[in-house]
This record gives structure tokens, C-alpha cells and sequence, in this order.
């Protein structure tokens, strides 16, 4: 399936503003405003589903992502292909690639990345795949990149495996469309997602028309079920437990409760099945998991959304996709001291997207997944 879909990829840029955010409460008076254009005339292009992480408290970095053009799939087509936003200039700026490492989501154009940044200030940058089966000259075996705040030069780390060197569940074969989440421990935990198994042959380039996200054939790659790494000893650690545990999954988030050693998975889908178990916490002092159920409200089973943890209680919950493939263009926060939810207010009044409309000085309709970057690097 290759729908037009040209015209459902945007440039969009917006803000949140948490200025008199003090509690979840305060949910109900916020607004989305759309941001202006670049004062450096940047040319913003539309992408979604890139790689993403804060920097500092005024800027982010863009890795990569899907491109807008009808020619994706057979070309990739951004020209910027990772570049960084420093808000209090309201400024882009490209990164250059000429001395990242080679063949790698720095230099040649791919999407479903993740990345982090640890309290050293060090970036952390994981999986993502190239568009095409024809764009086979990425080295995705066992490979990380990083870079260290002090040193503005990307190294690719090969993480070495705990046990068996050719146990596939001991290692980082990188991934796309997983979670991934830095903790205070020192370890970054990964789950779900599509790991690289096999070959390019079984690879297949379609946009799926009723949610919007590129997908592979689960016969052929597997969904990983998950992995820690250790940021200061370089080396992995596969979890395998006989209790209560997230399905296998893709597009749903981790991310760390605020002040705890816990952080929360949210959403996620199963080849063409949306999660109804969406929501799990994760201790990573007794390393278990444990099956969150809300009483009512909030954003529901959904997939392709964004989460960002703020200040000492609250978790903002946004867009994606809801079980029916409709994009969604709603909000929520979390109190993680009571779990109870407080909803944003959208400025058309409608939780589901339509294509058409565009203006309004709120989030209208139209947000797809991948376009909630500005807001998760503002709220900070």
C-alpha cells in the first residue's frame, strides 16, 4: 500500500507554555500556540517519526525522520538530515555529517530512532532504519553512538554482550519504533520495537494508510522484548521473567518518573493490534513490572504518541493514534502521585484529526505522529 500521502506530513512547530503550570490541575487552562517562523529563515521541513532528545534547557536536537515527498520511499529526501532548535532564538541550525561516522541515521536519511541524554551530558543515539531495501549500507549489528558534551566528535560503540557473543537476546541488534529511557542508575533501558534479525530481502516499504506509519512484516523481524545497557561498563543485559510483563510492542513510550527509580510505559501496537494493556510501571530497584489500570479518563489505549515527564508529579500524554488508526490531536497530564488525569483543552474541541484544517492558535486538527518535538523540548 502506497497512499498519496504527501499532503499528511507537515512542518508544524508549537509550544506549550508551563509558565503557571504548578500542578496537573493546571492542565485544563493550557494552550498550544503555534510557533514562528525560524528567525533565521531555516527552512523547516516536514518529517515525522525521528529521533529526538533535549539538550539543554532552551534547545533540542532532530534526528532524521520520514520526509513529506512522494519520492520517500524510492529517494530519500531531506536535505537537513539531523539539525538542532535553540528556542530562546526561536533558531535552526543543521548539523553537519561530514564527520559523523559513516553509513550510519547521522549521514544517510532513516527514521523509528531513539536517543537520550545521561546527567554527564552525554547524547546517546539508538537504531532507526533506512527507507528503502535498497539502502543497505547502514551498519545496524550491535552498534550506539554517542557524544560527549565535551567532545563534539560522534563515536559508534559495538556494546559487548554479557554472555554469549552469538546469543541474539544478549546484544544490541538495533532497533526501530522501541522505547528507550535513561535512568538514574546509569542504565538505559530498552523495549519493544522491530530488532534486525534477518536480511534486507524481507524488508517492505509501506506506508500503512490507516495509521500512517511505516511497518515491516513481523514474520520476518522480531519484536525485542528487552534490554539494559550499561552507559559506564559498555555492556548489555537481557531480562527474562515468569511474571507479570508487557506484550511485545512498537510506537509506545518509557519515560522516568519524576525523582523515582520507575519509569512508565505507555501505549503501543502489536502488528495491527492496538495494546489494551497500555500502561506499565517499571522498578529498577527490584526490576519488575507492574500492569497500571486507571480508573477513567485520560488518553486510552493509543499508539505514536509522545510522553514527557515535568516538574515533581506530573506526565503530559500527547497525539498519536487511537485503536480505529484516526490521528489524534488531544493531550493529557498524569499525576504519578495519584494517577488521575487532567485533559488539555484542544482548540477545535475534537480529539481526532482531519487533514484539512491547519490554522486556529491553538493545536487544531491535522497532528500526526512525530510532530509533538517542540513541545516536549519547551517543556523542560
Amino acid at each position: 500500500m502506497n497512499p498519496n500521502y504527501a499532503d499528511a506530513f507537515n512542518n508544524n512547530h508549537y509550544v506549550l507554555d508551563l509558565t503557571n503550570f504548578t500542578t496537573t490541575k493546571d492542565a485544563a487552562n493550557l494552550k498550544w500556540q503555534e510557533v514562528e517562523p525560524p528567525a533565521n529563515q531555516f527552512d523547516l521541513e516536514a518529517r515525522a517519526d525521528f529521533g529526538h532528545v533535549k539538550v539543554s534547557d532552551n534547545s533540542y536536537i532532530v534526528f532524521g525522520g520520514a520526509g513529506a515527498e512522494k519520492t520517500y520511499a524510492a529517494s530519500p529526501n531531506l536535505r537537513n538530515l539531523t539539525t538542532i532548535y535553540f528556542a530562546d532564538q526561536n533558531r535552526w541550525q543543521t548539523i553537519p555529517s561530514s564527520q559523523s561516522p559513516a553509513n550510519s541515521i547521522l549521514t544517510q536519511q532513516g527514521f523509528g530512532a531513539q536517543a537520550t541524554m545521561d546527567p554527564n551530558g552525554t547524547v546517546w543515539l539508538m537504531g532507526g532504519i533506512p527507507p528503502s531495501p535498497q539502502a543497505n549500507t547502514f551498519n545496524l549489528n550491535y552498534t550506539l553512538l554517542k557524544i560527549e558534551k565535551q567532545n563534539d566528535q560522534w563515536t559508534e560503540i559495538r556494546a559487548s554482550p554479557m554472555s554469549n557473543p552469538e546469543d541474539f537476546k544478549t546484544v544490541f541488534n538495533p532497533s526501530f519504533h522501541h522505547g528507550s529511557v535513561y535512568m538514574r542508575d546509569g542504565y538505559i533501558y530498552s523495549y519493544g520495537g522491530i530488532a534486525i534479525k534477518y536480511s534486507f530481502n524481507g524488508y517492505k516499504n509501506n506506508y500503512d494508510e490507516s495509521d500512517g506509519l511505516f511497518k515491516l512484516d513481523s514474520s520476518d523481524y522480531a519484536m525485542y522484548e528487552y534490554l539494559v545497557y550499561n552507559t559506564s561498563g559498555n555492556n548489555t543485559m537481557y531480562y527474562n521473567y515468569g511474571y507479570t510483563y508487557p506484550r511485545q510492542r512498537e510506537l509506545h513510550t518509557l519515560t522516568a518518573l519524576p525523582n523515582t527509580d520507575t519509569f512508565l510505559m505507555y501505549g503501543g501496537i502489536n502488528g495491527n493490534t492496538v495494546m489494551n494493556d497500555y500502561c506499565y510501571s517499571f522498578d529498577t530497584k527490584s526490576k519488575r513490572w507492574s500492569k497500571v489500570v486507571f480508573q477513567s479518563g485520560g488518553p486510552g489505549a493509543r499508539f505514536g504518541h509522545s510522553a514527557v515527564a515535568y516538574g515533581s508529579d506530573a506526565l503530559f500524554v500527547m497525539f498519536g493514534a487511537n485503536a480505529n488508526g484516526n490521528m489524534l490531536n488531544d493531550a493529557y497530564v498524569l499525576n504519578v502521585t495519584t494517577y488521575e488525569w487532567t485533559a488539555i483543552p484542544v482548540s477545535n474541541g475534537n480529539g481526532t484529526s482531519n487533514e484539512n484544517d491547519s490554522s486556529g492558535s491553538g493545536i487544531g486538527t491535522g497532528v500526526i505522529v512525530g510532530i509533538v518535538i517542540g513541545a516536549i523540548a519547551v517543556v523542560s
